[in-house]
């Protein structure tokens, strides 16, 4: 399927556009091997709010497939969170079993007084409640709220026990969502929209890009409200782990990186590439100057150490990290995310850690820190990463206080993203 051709729909242009007016857009493609992603435009969030923005964009990056949008929904001037549309992001093989988990979420909202709508974005389910059917401009932190209500629901209903499929449960700023009528990012399907009761009649050729099943008014609607349910989410206690341990060096490390680029960027898949890559560039740093004193890392090389230190910084921030086929790579060993979930998420799994909590902590404790403390990798290792490395229990039990840079290490006024969150929240 050819996106120029697909995209230059009346009708296609005019959903997508519709859907993302009043959200920081994303677009999402591949040149070759190498998988790119974009947020910004000239320096600015990325802003389609019609049909010729859509276009426009994809002759500024002709590479673009996928449209997405933050779950957030925005004043125009990006500014005020109005709304957010809760996100829960259903992924299986079997189609048949994540449309299974769908209905039971459904099911369970619709219990509470609230009813959803249904996203298949051509390949997995996401069971999302529109933004209208909450007054969130009344809550001081909108995007916490939201996480616990997500994470009540996945709780009552027990959905990390369901054998064969992941939910998915990302709250925040940087967090987007495919765009009805959106093509998949690498399958012949578009994202089609439908209400909890067209569930049950599904079918694959729904998605079919020359003729999608899609119903424009799933989306657009509010029926019933989430007050009951946010009441109940927010007097409800999420359960710690017993007896937890701490992951180590290693992995919290590349964590914090990982949460470090997803905030900055909102690439959340590259982010973990980037994370376990600079966990491994670190051990190698590490050796480089204590080579007597710890065991040589798998791969290391001088030569490698070299060539990186000429590379231009990455993005947004100040780190120099070599690429192969579109993820970060070391030694000529290419980072991707199920390598970062393999070393790393694993790690604290064993230590008692559920990965996902181990996450929103981490989102929660870097996103205190200044922004220009994010962006230097030699501030982030001294104020974000060091306090914290031997004692990652107090970043789980909300405890680890930012301790930011002395005045002459600061800018003449400092924002946390936290409280910068908070003010545009």
């Amino acid at each position: 399927m050819n996106p120029l051709e697909y995209y230059s729909k009346k009708e296609v242009a005019e959903e997508i556009a519709d859907f993302l007016k009043n959200r920081w857009a994303a677009v999402e493609g591949k040149i070759g091997e190498q998988r790119l992603f974009a947020r910004y435009l000239d320096g600015q969030p990325l802003r389609i709010r019609s049909p010729s923005d859509v276009m426009s964009v994809l002759k500024r990056f002709p590479w673009a497939r996928t449209f997405y949008g933050t779950i957030a929904v925005y004043d125009d001037n990006l500014e005020k969170v109005e709304g957010i549309t809760l996100f829960w992001d259903i992924d299986s093989e079997d189609v048949d079993l994540a449309k299974e988990v769908a209905e039971k979420i459904s099911s369970f909202l619709e219990k509470k007084g609230v009813k959803p709508w249904i996203k298949f974005s051509g390949k997995g389910f996401h069971v999302h409640v529109n933004e209208k059917c909450y007054d969130w401009s009344k809550e001081e932190r909108p995007f916490e709220v939201a996480l616990k209500v997500e994470e009540y629901v996945a709780s009552k209903l027990k959905l990390d026990q369901v054998s064969g499929v992941k939910v998915e449960l990302l709250v925040d700023r940087a967090r987007v969502t495919t765009a009805p009528l959106s093509l998949h990012r690498e399958l012949d399907r578009v994202a089609i929209a439908m209400k909890p009761e067209a569930l049950e009649d599904f079918q694959l050729s729904w998605a079919d890009p020359n003729s999608p099943k899609h119903d424009p008014e799933a989306w657009r609607t509010c029926e019933g409200s989430l007050e009951k349910l946010v009441k109940e989410a927010l007097s409800w206690k999420k359960p710690l782990p017993l007896n937890p341990r701490e992951p180590g060096r290693f992995p919290v490390m590349a964590l914090l990186q990982a949460a470090r680029y997803y905030l900055m960027t909102g690439d959340l898949e590259k982010a973990l590439s980037f994370g376990l890559n600079r966990a491994i560039f670190y051990a190698w740093l590490k050796y480089h100057y204590n080579p007597g004193r710890m065991r040589k890392p798998k791969g290391y090389s001088e030569e490698e150490l070299k060539r990186i230190e000429k590379l231009s910084p990455v993005g947004p921030l100040k780190d120099k990290a070599p690429m192969k086929d579109g993820w970060f790579a070391i030694g000529g060993q290419v980072q991707r995310p199920e390598d970062f979930m393999r070393q790393v998420a694993r790690r604290f799994e064993e230590a008692g850690i559920p990965f996902e909590l181990a996450w929103e902590k981490a989102l929660e404790y870097v996103s205190k820190f200044p922004e220009h403390v994010l962006k230097d990798p030699n501030l982030f290792f001294k104020y974000v990463y060091e306090p914290v490395r031997d004692d990652f229990l107090r970043v789980l039990k909300s405890k680890a206080k930012p301790s930011l840079p002395p005045i002459h290490e600061r800018r003449s006024k400092v924002i946390t993203l936290d409280k910068f969150f908070k003010k545009k929240g």
